[in-house]
């Protein structure tokens, strides 16, 4: 018999009959075959686990012999973008009275978001199909007895199981900044902002002192975060004057001026002449008609009334679409 246990946030439990599917294992040596000195090799282990025969002798698992014995691995390259719903399977010999549980700690961070009873088994195949939160970034599967009994484990394989999966998902907290989220609750900084957990919102989040609550891209994630007021540089992403070098972000970018004309009387116009539809574009003054002197920021040759424009930067800018050319070089007039 075959036993498939449906499990979300609620950890409500349904049961079914299961077959197992051919899928990519998320797990390495799901059938625990090599073991190094007195544990498996590919497992972390905690109390005292021995090598056993399962059903036949030289189908190999692991018992769980300590009252407080547990087998874990993790696996850090899956994420909600490659899995949204496991399937957790295993072959097991559990006792009545034995208290065995599957543990998922996503983002491996100690704190075990998912804890499941195993039911009483004689060498039943237990399937378990679990709602992934909608973002994550790596998992540790754990088995973990509690107290005295009798449970040996064979056969322990996950796969990512699209579309199977019908409970409410996993709820995930603590997430870091840059995580996708929905409401405050989730994010470590308490800031859920347009869908990002970010470090703040505006600059009263911001505790220490000359400190501002800036736009940050991360990934290509938008996200704000507390920053030095006037440490960002010429043509990083922006949507603060206080977050500038120059006090200027103009186009969502640091820029060297804002409007229409720059103090000075140039015009203010943004940094090399392009066709390129970009969501940052900064401004100079009097970009592209050599105008600039030495010493003078520019993006190109003829910024400069030389001609000359050594360049030590280049900055990636975000395409809003096609034709596009999202590079930017920023460099200084000779």
């Amino acid at each position: 018999m075959r036993k498939s246990l449906e499990l979300g946030c609620f950890l409500g439990i349904s049961l079914v009959i299961a077959s197992c599917s051919g899928a990519d294992d998320l797990i390495r040596d799901p059938t625990v075959e090599r073991w190094c000195d007195s544990q498996p090799c590919e497992w972390r282990t905690e109390g005292t686990v021995s090598r056993v025969g399962s059903w036949h002798q030289y189908d190999y698992a692991v018992k769980l012999v300590s009252d407080d014995a547990s087998v874990w691995q993790e696996n850090a390259t899956i994420d909600s973008n490659r899995a949204r719903c496991f399937e957790f399977a295993m072959v097991a010999k559990v006792e009545s009275g034995t208290r065995v549980f599957l543990e998922l700690d996503f983002m491996a961070d100690g704190s075990n978001e998912l804890s499941q009873r195993l039911p009483t088994s004689d060498w039943e195949r237990l399937t378990f199909r679990i709602t992934t939160p909608d973002w994550y970034r790596g998992v540790r599967f754990a088995l973990r007895k509690e107290g005295p009994g009798l449970a040996i484990l064979a056969e322990l394989s996950a796969e990512s199981a699209p579309g199977k999966c019908t409970a409410p998902p996993v709820e995930l907290v603590d997430r870091p900044d840059g995580a996708r989220c929905t409401q405050d609750a989730e994010c470590r900084q308490g800031q859920c902002e347009s869908g990002v957990c970010s470090g703040c919102s505006d600059d009263a989040d911001c505790t220490e002192a000359d400190h501002v609550c800036g736009l940050i891209r991360v990934d290509g994630v938008e996200r704000h975060a507390c920053m030095e007021a006037g440490s960002s540089p010429f043509g990083v992403a922006c949507d603060r004057d206080s977050q500038c070098e120059s006090d200027h972000c103009e186009g969502r970018a640091c820029s060297e001026c804002s409007g229409e004309v720059c103090d000075d009387g140039r015009a203010c116009s943004p940094a090399r002449r392009t066709d390129s539809n970009t969501r940052y574009w900064p401004r100079l003054c009097d970009p592209g008609t050599r105008a600039r002197s030495a010493g003078e920021l520019c993006t190109g040759g003829t910024d400069c009334a030389s001609g000359a424009c050594v360049l030590q930067l280049v900055s990636q800018l975000e395409c809003r679409g096609e034709p596009c050319e999202p590079v930017l070089s920023i460099g200084e007039c000779r």
